[in-house]
């Protein structure tokens, strides 16, 4: 079902079409194997397609060859040519099966290529009753008998094999349809990637975080252990309390209902203690501000209170 044609890059290239018969007696290389598709092995179509990028062809593929294809999973490619596409469809499976038949290992198998990107317009004797002829631009299989043979396969020279735009089979027959593949692979693909980025993100943050510490400790001379700086940070956090319990006593005493004519004669602090004295308008008002003290103050009580000549003395305990 084939037939080698020559050795090209240190690859043997065969040539697959279902009249070609190995000759008897022909050793299978263990080198690398190109494969070029007659047109028995696959559809093709030149189109123009209403597309800028290549890879944007995979969705219209489909519906192009659905008329001309037998229903399965077929695999396709596109070739941008000037303002069209050359088209092709094809059956992994069945190519395979063809050269496994025939004693080709599958994992020698490079690359496959096909026919109509591979030869020139000159008709070209397949040397088993059949002929690839370019009829208005399309490579075609026909018999021998019907045209005029301009060459024999076994006669090209290596340098007239155009082997590019190959593709690699798909050794495995998929049980998933490829566009549930891709519905699920993309947001998979999306999330990995936003994944990713708060990975990378984090990794800066927590380097930002180790070389403030790193600046912080060295500034302030901080130690080195876990421990001791816990000690430091308990104190000072006492410290702080302290004061912003002091600043709240203040502002009460300060927010009193004093008269116009009433004022702070006295008003001393010391660790646990404070005492505030009271020039008072009336001896009445010292209720108003017992009152107040005892409604107001949230840090410190009331120890104890006293008039005398009109001079109101409050002792707090802090």
């Amino acid at each position: 079902m084939f037939q080698w044609l020559s050795s090209q890059k240190d690859y043997n290239v065969i040539i697959l079409d279902k009249n070609s018969i190995l000759p008897k007696g022909t050793v299978l290389s263990e080198k690398k194997i190109n494969v070029v598709l007659s047109p028995s092995y696959y559809w093709f179509i030149e189109k123009k397609l209403p597309i800028k990028f290549t890879f944007q062809a995979k969705e219209y593929l489909p519906s192009i060859f659905e008329s001309l294809t037998p229903s399965g999973k077929l695999s396709y490619l596109a070739i941008p040519k000037g303002d069209t596409f050359w088209l092709f469809a094809y059956d992994d499976q069945k190519i395979i099966k063809a050269l496994e038949d025939n004693g080709i290992n599958i994992s020698n198998v490079e690359k496959i290529y096909f026919a109509q990107n591979v030869f020139s317009k000159d008709a070209i004797d397949l040397e088993n009753d059949y002929s690839l002829v370019d009829i208005k631009g399309t490579i075609t299989r026909v018999p021998t008998a019907l045209v005029n043979v301009q060459k024999y396969l076994s006669k090209i020279p290596k340098n007239e094999f155009d082997l590019t735009n190959g593709v690699n089979l798909k050794r495995y027959k998929s049980f998933i349809d490829e566009k549930i593949l891709y519905k699920v692979f993309i947001p998979l693909s999306l999330l990995i990637l936003l994944y990713a980025v708060e990975i990378v993100k984090l990794w800066h943050i927590n380097k930002n975080l180790s070389e403030q510490k790193e600046k912080i400790f060295s500034q302030y001379n901080l130690p080195s252990t876990t421990f001791q700086n816990r000690s430091i940070l308990e104190r000072l956090e006492n410290i702080y309390k302290k004061q912003k319990n002091i600043r709240e006593f203040i502002s009460v005493v300060l927010s009193a209902p004093y008269r116009s004519n009433e004022f702070i004669k006295l008003f001393s602090l010391d660790k646990n203690s404070a005492t505030l004295r009271i020039k008072l308008a009336k001896i009445s008002d010292a209720d108003i501000f017992k009152n107040y003290f005892e409604q107001r103050l949230s840090v410190g009580n009331i120890k104890s209170m006293s008039v005398n000549s009109s001079i109101l003395t409050v002792e707090f305990t802090l």
